[in-house]
């Protein structure tokens, strides 16, 4: 594991202290690693997303409705092929 050390401004401490406590952490290291997961998992559903409009825009005749169920059928099976 690596050790990082940053300087953060007083008031984006006092932020992560806060989120510390309200998530029963420990150290910081552990939000941290929750904020760059989460923006992992953005990525990944932006890329997605865009995959699923490229694919609907080749094809602009299609018929398919797009239901909620559409949408997360069609996301588990582009995020098994992007992980």
């Amino acid at each position: 594991m690596t050790t990082l050390q940053i300087d953060v401004p007083d008031a984006v401490a006092r932020l992560i202290e806060t989120r510390m406590r309200e998530r029963q952490l420990s150290q910081a290291g552990e939000y941290i690693q929750e904020l760059v997961q989460a923006d992992v998992a953005q990525g990944r559903q932006r890329r997605i997303d865009a995959a699923i409009l490229e694919a609907l825009q080749s094809d602009p005749g299609s018929d398919i409705e797009l239901t909620d169920e559409w949408w997360t059928a069609k996301r588990a099976t582009l995020a098994s092929q992007l992980s």
